[in-house]
């Protein structure tokens, strides 16, 4: 049996007072989204669910927040 995976990604630009991003793919939980933030000369810091992001619509097959 053959699993196939995708990877699905959204970027944003924020501008210090955003709060709220979309994506627009179906995830299983809220677990199965990473978030990355990049800062203006390049460094990328990894998020942790909970504590700096939280995740909603998580099963719906047209994304959310």
């Amino acid at each position: 049996m053959t699993v196939s995976t995708t990877s699905n990604k959204n970027s944003h630009s924020g501008n210090g007072t955003l709060h709220s991003f979309a994506y627009e793919f179906k995830i299983f939980a809220d677990g199965d989204l990473t978030v990355i933030v990049r800062s203006a000369n390049g460094t990328e810091t990894v998020k942790s669910l909970n504590t700096d992001y939280i995740v909603t619509n998580a099963g719906n097959a047209n994304g959310g927040n």
